[in-house]
Parts: structure tokens; sequence; C-alpha cells
């Protein structure tokens, strides 16, 4: 059409594979998300109005035994780790979602990085030294990291070329990889928008602009891929590349991450756009930024509000465009496996609903902001003002037992969309119309356990003793879900604790910090 195509959204890094733990474990927990996870978090994320969504993990996997390349540069993979990555790709397009995909991290976190394919290299080659990603450097000839990035054999102990080819092969047999779910190549898939030549790779200037071209023009010429490519240097905050813009042909967007006070992140987010967007006449994005760590709402809203409204003018015609194409804030987590949310002790982590009222005020103003990106009013699954969809499914009741005060306890696995839930017991066996209210509107699922509070004492006095109950998930106004099973908590089991982890100091840090 003649209006230009906008989008807001999240990050969501997890969605392939996921460190993070769903309560009661604790601790470090490498697994792949279940599907009810990666569908109730798209679910969420497109009825808070996000149609993109940047996610690491469905395209960094490499260096461990979950990772698509266990070795990164062999010729050995593992397609099983795929299928996360390929049912969320396939859920992402039933919700008009659209991915951007990061190909390698700047970081030797759990999913991957760069350092994976020079350090293989490094291992074939005993006088060559291993990668250590930090401190972040935009790193010197002679550097353990510098052969990812530069073919010359003088400056990176002549393993350039060899670590170079390895991470194409590696591009190549993931996008040429066949989704199980839609029966598409990767390269293919209209539900992923953009491949991202890596996250916050830390590079500027030569060898690295000429690498960056070179990954772009190998994915669009020889891998054939029908998407858009994004350059994944990031100076996080520090501005875009001069260099880069002018040179790489083959490179659709550009970006940069905001994790500084709002009042500086806008000036130079208004900067950064300026010269992508008029001097060169590039596509400019905010790939993160972190809304919770605003100082205030107002000054979350003021940033939002720059992204909504900077405009150049078309130096031909006159006409006015946007100069942000598109932001992802960093980021959301939804609910766990078993009950509440899955955590991530990074100081930047939102669910829905919010931990508190600052959370939940900062989500709806977030909500609010796709809606005016997207050009959307009230209508379908997205929606404005001050409520938000029903939940579509049932809570699952799960797992029973007795406080230290003697009163029951259960848990369930939440409804997505649920902000708070009605509870109702069963008053007469005989009698399955016999519902009493509990309470209305009185838990959410950061109060996991529900205590319930019938007597003064337990309402399971034995195993033969019976207590029904059914819950359900309400809307932010009070919009109500379906009811989930009645069930006779008495003959639930107890909740296990014998998978709970002990918590681990993993020795590096979930996030850089800015």
């Amino acid at each position: 059409g003649s209006s230009p195509w906008r989008y807001a959204g999240m990050n969501m890094y997890w969605l392939g594979l996921d460190e993070n733990c769903s309560p009661p474990q604790t601790g470090k927990c490498l697994a792949y998300p279940s599907k009810f996870r990666i569908e109730d978090a798209l679910t969420t994320a497109a009825a808070l109005g996000a149609n993109v969504v940047r996610a690491h993990t469905l395209g960094v996997s490499t260096g461990n035994e979950d990772s698509f390349q266990q070795e990164a540069g062999s010729t050995t993979f593992n397609t099983a780790a795929l299928d996360s990555v390929d049912y969320a790709v396939y859920q992402a397009s039933l919700r008009g979602i659209r991915f951007i995909v990061p190909l390698t991290d700047n970081y030797n976190y759990y999913h991957g990085g760069y350092h994976d394919f020079t350090d293989y290299q490094a291992s074939k080659a005993s006088h060559a030294p291993t990668c250590n990603p930090f401190p972040k450097r935009v790193v010197k000839p002679d550097d353990g990291c510098r052969s990812f990035f530069d073919h010359d054999p003088a400056n990176t102990h002549g393993l350039g070329n060899a670590t170079i080819a390895g991470f194409k092969a590696y591009i190549s047999t993931l996008l040429n990889h066949k989704n199980q779910y839609t029966g598409n190549l990767l390269k293919d898939e209209p539900a992923i928008l953009a491949w991202e030549t890596g996250n916050e790779l830390f590079i500027k200037g030569e060898p690295f602009t000429n690498w960056t071209s070179e990954i772009a023009t190998f994915m669009k010429h020889e891998v054939g891929i029908k998407q858009l490519v994004m350059d994944g240097r990031a100076n996080v905050g520090a501005g875009v590349d001069d260099e880069a813009l002018s040179t790489e042909s083959d490179v659709d967007i550009f970006t940069d991450h905001y994790y500084k006070a709002y009042d500086a992140a806008t000036s130079t987010l208004e900067k950064d756009a300026q010269i992508t967007a008029v001097q060169y006449g590039k596509v400019f994005v905010v790939g993160e930024y972190g809304p919770k760590g605003a100082k205030s709402l107002e000054d979350l809203k003021g940033f939002t509000s720059k992204v909504e409204t900077l405009t150049g003018s078309n130096a031909d015609t006159g006409d006015s465009f946007p100069l942000v194409a598109g932001d992802t804030w960093w980021s959301f987590f939804g609910h766990g496996d078993n009950y509440g949310f899955v955590p991530h002790p990074d100081g930047y982590t939102l669910h829905f609903p919010g931990d508190d009222d600052t959370d939940m005020a900062t989500i709806m103003a977030l909500r609010d902001h796709a809606n005016t990106m997207r050009g959307s009013g009230t209508s379908g699954d997205v929606y404005s003002g001050s409520d938000t969809p029903p939940p579509t499914i049932a809570p699952v009741i799960n797992s029973h037992d007795v406080s230290q005060a003697g009163q029951d306890t259960v848990y369930w696995r939440g409804a997505t969309l649920a902000n708070k839930y009605d509870v109702q017991y069963l008053e007469n066996a005989s009698d399955p119309d016999s519902w009493k209210q509990l309470c209305s509107a009185c838990v959410t699922d950061h109060d996991m356990p529900y205590t319930i509070s019938l007597n003064d004492g337990p309402v399971c006095t034995g195993a033969s003793s019976s207590f029904v109950i059914r819950a359900r998930g309400l809307s932010v106004q009070g919009q109500a879900g379906p009811w989930s099973n009645a069930t006779n908590i008495c003959s639930l089991p107890k909740l296990d604790q014998s998978a709970v982890l002990v918590a681990q100091d993993d020795g590096f840090v979930r996030r850089p910090l800015f």
C-alpha cells in the first residue's frame, strides 16, 4: 500500500531454547520451551498489539548439547533442536506476528555466540588463542576473536577463512531447514521479517563493515532468502556506524539499543534516525530498550512518543515519512508450565499482568504505543483503552498442599491473558450446579499458591475426602474466560519438589550492563 508499514513488539530471546526455570524450579534450567509456553507468550504479545518479536534463540544455537550445532564450525547438526524454532514460527504465523532473528551473539551466553566458531578453529590450531568476548570491545588484530570477522591471515593466526566459512555453513544449513509445521524452508518463511547478522556485535569500521556486507550478500544471493537483512552491530546507545550505512548495499535495516537515561537516549535516537533514514535512505529500528529501567512512566512515554512521531521529508517529493520503522522492548516472559510466571532476574523483565501496579501501567502503556505504531484502533484481538481480551483457555488446577497454618493451598497453570481469577467450590457433591463463590477477582498468577479460606481448618480431612473447586480467568475489566475442569483438590498430588534445582552461579552476567 501507500502507507509505510510500521511495527512494535518485544524481545523474547528464549523461544528456541531457554535457561530460565518454570516455578518451582530455581537456578539454571536449560531446556526447550514447551508448546504451552510458546503459545501463551505469542498470544499475549498479539493481544498487547505486537506484530514483531525479536527472538535470539531462533537463530543463535551453538556450543552446547541442546544446540542446533553443538560444535560451531563442524559439519554436524542437531535438527531436533529446531522443533521449538519451527513451532514458534508456525504459531507466530497464526497470530500475525513476524520475527527478527539474530544469527549469532557478541557474548558467551548459554545459547552460543561467535566465540564458538573462533574457538572451534582455535582448538585445531595449537598456536591460536581462544576468544574471550569480555570485556566488550572492538577486537584488534591478533585477538582470538578476530578470526570471525577478518579473512587476513596475518590478523587471525591464519584462521579467518575457515572461521567465516564455518559461520556461512551454519547459516546455510539453518536457513535451508524445512519447518515441520508450515512446510516452508526457514529462508522462505513469511513469519520471519529479517535475519540479523548478530546481537550487539561490537564492531565498527574495517574489516567489520566488509564482513557485514559479505554475510548479507551471502544470505541474499547464495542462500536466496526472501526476507530482509538487519545489521547486527549495535553500539548500545553510542550511535550508528556512518561507514556501514554508506557501504552495505545488501543490508536493509540498521539498529541501535537504548538503555541509558531516556532523555539522553531520546537525543541519540533522533540523531541515529536522522542519519540512517534521511542522510542514507535506509530503514532504522530500535532493536532493544528497557522500559522497566525508565525513571518514570512519563519518561518512558517521552521516548516512545519520539519513536512514534519522528519524521523526515523526501528530498524529491517533499512528502514526510516516519524515521523509525519499529521497535522491540526488552523483554517479555509468560506463564510457567506449572504455575506463576517464568522469572528472569535482569531488572528489565515484564509479565502480563505486571508484577505490581507500576509494571502493569508500563505494559499497558507499551500496548498503547504498539497500537499507535501499527495504526490500530480497537479491532480483532488488539484492544485499546483500559481493557484486554478475555482469556481463551482455562487454568489447569494441578497440585494441592497444606500450609503451615493448616489451610489447604492449590496451584494452577495460568490462563493466557488472565489478569485475575474467580474461584468457586461445589457445595453439594450430588448437585453439579451447586457452585458457590470462594472469591471474585481476588487472586492473580503472582499469588500462587491460592489459599482456600473457607473454614478455620483444612477442607481435605483424609484420603477419601472431597472438595471440588474450579477457577476462571478475567480480563482487566472483568470479561470472563472459560472455567477450569471441576477438580477434587483432595485427590491432587502435592507440588513436586523433587525437580527443584539448586541455584547456581554460572559465572557470567545475564545481560550486559550499560
